[in-house]
């Protein structure tokens, strides 16, 4: 069975949390994504995604959607990302709340710099193969804040999840929730948790600006897999592209695919 996202609004409530305000968001200064009142905050880290081709059909419409969802009624609720961090995760690497967990890559100390953690799944990616060619389809947009996609056919799905499993091989980072994972690309962050007629209008609107989108873009096509780094949400840098003889390394300060 396909993973699933949880009730849009038991989410948008806080009813599936016991936390004063949605995970990424913490006081400045404490190692959230952002700070309360949504302002990007320091979040180092890498992750391997597929960038959204800026020159694309699909850029454009994503930006619209997000413009749409900025103008809505609840947009004060959320803290909205740059276009340019467009992105579908592949596999979420390694980021400091990570540190002295079970999610910590195996093999590697836990003091490690997280720099020098990059440096070492580099290494660890040199020889993983990823096929090129991916195809996503919308299912939905989630909450106001995110458009949940997977593969555009039964191959595809099966392609990237069989991709996320080498690379969890690849770099020794064993996430529990590993199989759970929803693909999905990320419009903005949901800064306080709302009350229950706010969250049941945004789902309403999620749901309607969803069959728009799909109706106008069932397929989005995606680029090569990119190790990146990043230093927060607002920006991923490509370190090298995964192809089919493992990780090709691109310059320093090289521009994300489709990048203009």
């Amino acid at each position: 069975m396909k993973p699933q996202r949880p009730d849009p609004v038991a989410f948008l409530t806080g009813r599936l949390s016991n936390a004063p305000r949605p995970e990424a968001i913490k006081p400045a200064g404490s190692g959230g994504k952002f700070a309360l009142d949504g302002t990007v905050e320091r979040f180092p880290g890498n992750t391997v995604i597929c960038h959204i081709d800026r020159r694309s059909e699909a850029f454009r419409e994503l930006v619209a959607l997000q413009s749409a969802l900025r103008e809505g009624p609840h947009a004060r609720h959320f803290t909205f990302m740059p276009p340019d961090s467009f992105h579908m995760t592949v596999f979420g690497g390694v980021t400091e709340p990570l540190r002295g967990t079970e999610r910590w890559p195996r093999g590697i100390p836990h003091d490690a710099a997280t720099q020098d953690v990059t440096d070492e799944f580099a290494r660890r990616l040199a020889g993983t193969g990823a096929p090129s060619g991916h195809a996503i389809k919308v299912d939905d947009v989630f909450a106001g804040y995110s458009v949940t996609v997977s593969g555009a056919t039964a191959g595809q799905e099966a392609s990237l999840r069989d991709l996320r499993d080498r690379l969890r091989d690849a770099t020794g980072l064993h996430d529990p929730e590993h199989d759970a994972y929803v693909f999905h690309i990320t419009l903005a962050y949901l800064v306080e948790w709302v009350e229950e007629t706010a969250a049941r209008e945004i789902v309403e609107s999620s749901d309607r600006l969803g069959r728009e989108f799909r109706s106008r873009l069932p397929t989005i096509e995606l680029g090569p897999p990119e190790f990146c780094s990043f230093q927060s949400m607002y920006r991923f840098d490509p370190l090298g592209h995964l192809g089919p003889d493992g990780l090709e390394p691109l310059p320093v300060g090289a521009a994300p695919s489709g990048a203009v």
